[in-house]
């Protein structure tokens, strides 16, 4: 448990930018105490440390003995957590609200209710503004107590109205409770096998919406409760492979952000993680206008310096950014454009590492893979799928497991290491039946391969073009569409047909995809 902590106080630590180290410094100054020195020294020999050193730490600490530095570091994360509260109070919302709480209990504790409630009405007001639920509801409650237990001259109705509104506040934060419960249900799915059409997984995504949605009209819900309600949707057509619907309801949750303004800067996050979604499901529907319209949103929300100076919002700006340049350099076929930006990707990925979600890790390095795949550079590609195969965790994206092995497989087959990819087959097919991730697409594609080492050099081209037509079928069939959404293996195919290289042949179908016609943007 100690050791937790330590780690906690080390992360905090290293997760402060410079203004707010000088920040803390300040404030530590304007608040000293006898341990503000000892605890000071401590946060800066903290600070030097790339790795948690605690005997290197406790050799220069000369001014602290081994006794205190259990309560120190206890008091120092305190300490940095009231710092940085201050620092956010004046630009965080909720903050602000629950400060103005706060002031209103120290004047109810000293039977000032008036200028309780009169706070109270002030903080309620900014909370409804900025469509803060939770901070009403302990509002009222708190409003409540206060006219039960003493006269305050407010008006005959007072208390009948607080009642009503408590209630009213009460069935939308159900609501909310419901489609947020609907959202993390579904994305927990999604982490374990990623995309489903039909079988087990899609009956349970149904009988997750089945048993939770409940009866509304659009139209008449607050912001926070269509921005759950979009999050759910989105997740649910996503995981169901629907990205037609996946799009709409992923248009709708980005433009609530810009029908309200003022929610931008108080839900960075949730605004940042709609273009992620709108990006993804631009991108695997060939919307190819609107995915570069959207990038382009992505990149000036980067360039927003207040934005990125909130470590949460950096760490979400980076995952999202590394994901779509790489979809984008997919997209165009500009695939050494693309690797000339991996190792600042990588780089990010070790700045982060402490906080971004495995998962995430786990993507980008396929990304990274394929990247090199369709730059024929297949031994760096199978330097990045090891990373993927080699992650004991396969609970987690076993999807991305499943299709890491199998371009494994292919790479293998284009540097002509043939006795291990006997071995390689047999392995990765029995792992796919074993994760159940065993598409009819899985089972041609590496009976193809196991077939094509033996094949004279002028039957060839006539067993591209066999499989080429047999992928096209199956790419046809709903059942069979997720596999292609991982690896283009029909690209693939067409390089070895047509003797071109997979980045002009990518560059092509770029040109092409402007000639269809795409969804309107309309919120509807």
């Amino acid at each position: 448990m100690a050791k937790q902590q330590t780690d906690h106080l080390f992360q905090l630590i290293k997760s402060l930018s410079k203004s707010e180290k000088r920040n803390f410094k300040l404030y530590v100054k304007r608040n000293s105490s006898s341990e503000g020195a000892k605890f000071l020294q401590l946060f800066d020999l903290i600070d030097k440390q790339d790795e948690y050193d605690e005997k290197l730490l406790m050799k220069k600490a000369k001014d602290i003995k081994k006794v205190q530095l259990s309560n120190l570091k206890a008091h120092l994360y305190k300490q940095l957590l009231t710092s940085l509260r201050l620092n956010y109070k004046n630009n965080d919302i909720a903050i602000n609200i629950r400060e103005q709480i706060d002031y209103a209990k120290i004047l109810y504790n000293r039977g000032l209710y008036m200028q309780s409630l009169k706070i109270l009405d002030k903080a309620k007001a900014v909370a409804y503004k900025y469509s803060r639920l939770r901070q009403i509801k302990t509002i009222i409650e708190f409003e409540k107590r206060i006219e039960s237990q003493f006269i305050t001259r407010s008006i005959s109705s007072r208390a009948e109205d607080l009642t009503q509104e408590s209630k009213k506040v009460d069935i939308i934060s159900n609501r909310i409770s419901v489609f947020s419960d609907m959202a993390i249900l579904l994305y927990g799915l999604f982490l374990k096998k990623g995309h489903t059409y039909d079988g087990a997984h899609r009956e349970e995504a149904d009988a997750i919406m089945e048993a939770h949605m409940p009866m509304f009209e659009e139209q008449e819900l607050c912001f926070p409760e269509k921005l759950n309600l979009y999050h759910a949707k989105q997740w649910y057509y996503f995981l169901t492979q629907d990205f037609f619907n996946a799009y709409r309801y992923c248009y709708k949750w980005v433009s609530l952000f810009d029908e309200e303004p003022l929610m931008k800067p108080t839900m960075p996050d949730m605004y940042l993680k709609g273009l992620d979604n709108m990006l993804n499901t631009c991108f695997l529907s060939a919307y190819y206008g609107k995915f570069e319209y959207f990038y382009k949103v992505l990149e000036q929300v980067g360039e927003d310096e207040t934005l990125m100076n909130i470590p949460n919002i950096k760490i979400l700006y980076f995952s999202s950014w590394s994901n779509h340049y790489i979809n984008y350099r997919f997209i165009d076929g500009e695939f050494e454009k693309g690797i000339e930006v991996i190792p600042k990707i990588e780089e990010g990925l070790q700045e982060h590492k402490r906080h971004l979600d495995k998962q995430i890790i786990l993507s980008l390095y396929y990304k990274i893979a394929c990247l090199y795949f369709g730059n024929a550079d297949y031994k760096l590609a199978i330097k990045y799928l090891n990373l993927i195969i080699t992650e004991r965790n396969t609970d987690l994206r076993g999807d991305i497991h499943a299709f890491a092995r199998l371009l494994i497989v292919i790479c293998y087959f284009e540097l002509q290491e043939y006795d291990y990819l006997e071995y390689l087959l047999k392995s990765t097919y029995r792992y796919l039946m074993k994760e159940e991730e065993l598409y009819e697409v899985q089972r041609v594609v590496l009976r193809f391969i196991r077939r094509l080492p033996f094949l004279l050099p002028d039957q060839l081209m006539d067993e591209f073009k066999k499989y080429r037509a047999l992928l096209e079928e199956l790419r046809n069939d709903p059942r069979e569409l997720r596999p292609f959404l991982y690896l283009d293996l029909i690209i693939w195919l067409d390089h070895k047909i047509e003797q071109k290289s997979i980045a002009q042949l990518s560059q092509e179908r770029y040109k092409m995809a402007f000639t269809l016609k795409e969804p309107e943007l309309k919120n509807s």
